[in-house]
């Protein structure tokens, strides 16, 4: 089996009588059975949707949205994990992006892009900001989906001096 293949019917295991789809949400089981390949693969999806898994190798902004922050200069949410957060502080205000993941350890923990001042605002600033958060994020993602997040550097998405 080609891995284009196994990729397909990921969540998906044959068995003589049929098709059983499975999933361990949060150490809970969810599964379903189903005869037909096609539609088994139509119980997968929309197992994943109800359940909000990521598929193989997908950025998981289709199944959540993060509530509280817009893309910058857009009408739209942000991916989950990217929060646009305005930092009030005695004399000056500053905006940062921030990205929640997990190290390999299972410490929750928050990457801050820097954006600007307040006094320095610009829409261009914050979009450079919110590229740099999205690529940081995918690439975290991708290293979750490949169980090498023990490789996985954030350092590498410092900005260079």
């Amino acid at each position: 089996m080609s891995v284009k293949q196994e990729s397909n019917l990921r969540n998906i295991k044959k068995n003589p009588a049929g098709y059983q789809i499975q999933f361990i949400v949060n150490g809970k089981s969810y599964s379903g059975f189903e005869k037909d390949l096609t539609k088994a693969k139509k119980l997968r999806d929309s197992m994943e949707k109800k359940l909000k898994v990521a598929p193989n190798g997908a950025f998981r902004q289709s199944f959540e949205k993060n509530k509280g922050s817009y893309i910058p200069g857009t009408n739209k949410k942000m991916p989950v994990g990217i929060t646009l957060k305005t930092h009030y502080g005695k004399d000056v205000n500053t905006y940062d992006i921030l990205v929640n993941w997990t190290d390999h350890t299972g410490k929750k923990r928050t990457k801050v892009f820097y954006c600007c001042r307040e006094t320095t605002y610009t829409p261009n600033k914050i979009k450079q900001a919110y590229k740099r958060a999205v690529k940081f994020r995918k690439a975290y993602e991708q290293a979750v989906l490949k169980g090498a997040l023990s490789e996985f550097d954030p350092k590498m998405f410092n900005i260079k001096k």
